[in-house]
Parts: structure tokens; sequence; C-alpha cells
């Protein structure tokens, strides 16, 4: 699924970096927090889950846009889990055009 992720935001002109975890991931970013959006699901392997994982990147940019994708997306926000109002959540499966067009709102926020 992340390489079918990553060829189809490619393939919309966007630079990707891709992290198979949590853990990963914030590994990357604080290497270089020098990104416009995460985009990231809820439940993923390793111990940071996708909002554990947002919480601690916006540590280092407080502006980071965020957009979770997740077949729990709907109930990550009524648990007081740092997601913010203007992150978009996108219920799984996600057709093409929903993702695109999601990341398209975030980056112009």
């Amino acid at each position: 699924v992340l390489d079918v992720i990553v060829a189809t935001l490619e393939n919309a002109g966007h630079s990707v970096v891709a992290a198979r975890t949590g853990d990963q991931a914030r590994e990357i970013f604080e290497a270089d927090p020098n990104f416009d959006l995460l985009l990231t699901d809820i439940v993923m392997p390793g111990t940071l889950q996708g909002t554990t994982l947002s919480k601690v990147l916006r540590e280092l940019n407080r502006d980071l846009r965020v957009v979770f994708m997740s077949g729990y997306a709907s109930e990550a926000t009524v648990h007081g889990n740092g997601l913010r109002p203007e992150d978009i959540r996108l219920m799984k499966p996600v057709m093409r055009a929903d993702l695109l067009a999601a990341i398209k709102t975030s980056l112009q926020k």
C-alpha cells in the first residue's frame, strides 16, 4: 500500500519521503524538519502511532500540516490525542482523487 501511495503522490508532482514506521518517520524528520506535510496512518507498526507521531513532529515544527488515513479516523478524533480541527482525516479505502484533493487542501491552508 505504501508503494502505491508514494507512486500516486509522485505521479501528481509531489516530492515524497516514505517511512514504514512512525519511529522511522521521526528519525527522518529529526534529521530534516523541512517538510510541508505529514501523511500518516493512525494505526501503524512501531512504537509511534500516527497521532503520537504528529504530536512529536509538531514539537519540532508546530505548523506542520497533517493528513491522517485510517479505518479508525473517526474514532481517533474523540480521545484528546492531539488532532487539530484543520487536520484532514481520510477513511480507508481512499480513492486516488480523494487523497490528492486532501493533500491539495491541506497544503493551501
